[in-house]
């Protein structure tokens, strides 16, 4: 008797703990915020720099986006919006940045910065458990689902209007 009795109180524990963690997951994901107050349809400058360059992007009158380079060469629309995509990134968790040790994440110096108008996100590394990427706005550090640094490090040939890149994740 005193087997079974074991067992019930282990299935109740089990049974609280899923019961425990589930709504854990659903309150992060309606928790969850964007990155930045920034509509893709608010922004009109785009820079992506890189320890080796910096590429620049600008929406123009006519809507398409151009990069900044002379000639003028239209960029591929295709890469520009899923770089908009960013500005709507959810952040799982915030930390201060003062309370973190920027360097170890890669965010000083960052691996990549993104510039939307005014607004810079500095991209470190991937955390180990659950692969979120630590991004840096201001003062604040967020874990974000990782976006793909490749895309931030494709060669800037390929933001132009035809090509597109072999992305490695």
């Amino acid at each position: 008797m005193r087997s079974r009795s074991l067992i019930n109180l282990g299935i109740i524990l089990l049974i609280l703990v899923i019961n425990w963690r589930v709504p854990e997951e659903t309150r992060q994901k309606i928790m969850a915020r964007p990155i930045t107050e920034l509509s893709p349809a608010k922004i009109h400058h785009i820079a992506i720099t890189r320890k080796q360059s910096t590429l620049s992007l600008t929406k123009k009158k006519d809507g398409l986006w151009y990069i900044d380079q002379q000639p003028e060469v239209a960029a591929n629309e295709t890469l520009v919006r899923l770089l908009l995509e960013v500005a709507k990134l959810k952040s799982i968790k915030e930390y201060p940045a003062n309370e973190l040790n920027l360097s170890d994440i890669q965010l000083n110096p960052a691996l990549v910065q993104l510039r939307f108008n005014d607004i810079k996100i500095n991209f470190g590394i991937t955390e180990q458990i659950n692969g979120y990427r630590y991004i840096q706005i201001g003062k604040q550090v967020h874990l974000v689902k990782d976006t793909g640094l490749a895309l931030f490090s494709t060669e800037a040939h390929y933001f132009t209007k035809g090509k597109m890149p072999l992305l490695n994740p």
